[in-house]
């Protein structure tokens, strides 16, 4: 999902390894991996807040785990209506953002932030913060069918270098120290590695077989049975695209974050993530047929004609509201599949989304030592995640697979992560966050 523009008024504290104490002369358990892991251990010594602390970042690993699965079984069990479940997604999000929004003008009424502000921030800016967030989240969507569970986690952090090195052009005073550089560098190494796979297998030939695919809920019968199109190449372009994907995420938010430093007036995090999920389900609205025939990435460019693509959105429609179209009949690549639990995998992945950012904001108010060693957790129960994920429904994705060079990205991956997370990010400062006072 195109995320939305969350709080980063972060606070660090230099450790320099060492050990800290709190005002109880305790020692700090977030003050190193060594602390931090006795500190989960020794459960009895656990202060009230620190509980609280244990269960957000529960939760966070919880609901990162479950977006993941989440999104990759809505795009396989909906493959051939991918362009529709784009459109729900935002739809969806846009709905839960406004009743969040709503709720917080009448919940919290002396808050110090006014969502009227948002009347004044640059229209321009809000309409191209969607548009990026559409085509970023949409190259995702349309690539994930063609990338296994485990290789969308890890080429999803294509953003941090992008971030890291875009940022240079964006905010000319931003510096890295040499510990972050060394940790992207390291980050950028996880994802050549997880490319490495269908990078071979396209240059050995192989991978690239007709594929045969049962929806995981549907009665197994001949009419069930759904071909796609041999195409040269499809796991290593869907890799590609799903990596540039998640590369233009990281672009777009610096651009949201040199737009609302430029606003400069406080903002309403859940207003404005209401206008931009309003926005992207209008674009992808009107390019659907754009996004309809782009389906062709990951499953063959002769499976749609533009010419189904509205005979496209109308049974995708009634799949994504957990009603079965009548493919007996259609002019592109299809099946004849059970969509019962679609709207609940939309909701459930939407939900996922907005909790994680919830976590995500309470962790940073709470203990930000705890949420870069949790956002490093999460990576983990989120790769276990999607190998669970895989091993049941290994018949019925279309690239399955998980090996050696998985498993090396990861760990790649994690200690990257790590390595970056030991110095503060530069200038973490943003106006949109804000604690209402409640009645």
């Amino acid at each position: 999902m195109g995320h939305s523009t969350g709080s980063r008024d972060k606070i660090y504290e230099d450790t320099d390894g060492d050990e800290e104490e709190d005002s109880n002369g305790r020692v700090n358990p977030r003050s190193s991996w060594k602390e931090y892991i006795i500190w989960w251990v020794r459960v009895d010594q656990w202060t009230h807040e620190e509980l609280i602390v244990a269960a957000f970042v529960l939760a966070l690993l919880c609901f990162s785990a479950g977006e993941r699965v989440f999104f990759k079984a809505a795009v396989d069990d909906m493959a051939p209506f991918r362009a529709v479940l784009l459109i729900f997604i935002f739809f969806v999000a846009f709905v839960l953002f406004a009743v969040i929004a709503i709720a917080k003008r009448f919940i919290f009424r002396n808050a110090n932030v006014d969502a009227s502000n948002l009347v004044d921030f640059p229209n321009t800016s809000l309409i191209m913060m969607a548009i990026v967030d559409s085509i970023s989240f949409g190259g995702l969507v349309l690539s994930a069918t063609g990338v296994s569970p485990t290789k969308t986690i890890i080429l999803m952090h294509a953003s941090t270098p992008c971030v890291v090195f875009g940022s240079k052009f964006v905010f000319s005073n931003r510096e890295y120290t040499a510990m972050q550089l060394t940790g992207v560098t390291l980050i950028s190494l996880a994802l050549l590695i997880s490319l490495s796979d269908p990078f071979i297998d396209y240059m050995n030939g192989t991978g690239n077989e007709k594929l045969v695919s049962v929806h995981p809920l549907a009665s197994l019968q001949p009419k069930d049975v759904w071909t796609w199109t041999p195409t040269q190449g499809i796991r290593l372009s869907s890799a590609v695209v799903y990596t540039c994907s998640a590369a233009l995420q990281g672009l777009a938010s610096l651009y949201k974050e040199k737009s609302i430093i430029d606003y400069s007036l406080p903002t309403d995090i859940h207003t404005m993530s209401c206008w931009l999920f309003f926005y992207q389900f209008i674009f992808a609205l009107v390019f659907f047929p754009l996004f309809y025939f782009l389906q062709g990435i990951s499953s063959g460019w002769d499976g749609f004609p533009i010419s189904s693509a509205y005979e496209n959105f109308v049974d995708g429609f009634h799949c994504s509201i957990g009603t079965d179209p009548d493919s007996s009949d259609t002019s592109y690549e299809t099946a004849h599949t059970s969509c019962s639990s679609m709207k609940w995998l939309i909701m459930g992945y939407a939900i996922s989304t907005v909790l994680v950012l919830l976590f995500i904001d309470k962790l940073i108010v709470a203990d930000n030592q705890v949420l870069t060693k949790a956002m490093t957790f999460a990576v983990v129960t989120s790769f276990v995640a999607a190998i669970v994920y895989d091993i049941i429904f290994a018949d019925n994705i279309q690239d399955s697979y998980f090996g050696v060079q998985d498993f090396l990205a990861i760990a790649v991956l994690v200690i990257g992560m790590e390595t970056f997370s030991r110095d503060p990010e530069p200038e973490p400062e943003l106006v949109t966050n804000y604690s209402p006072v409640m009645h």
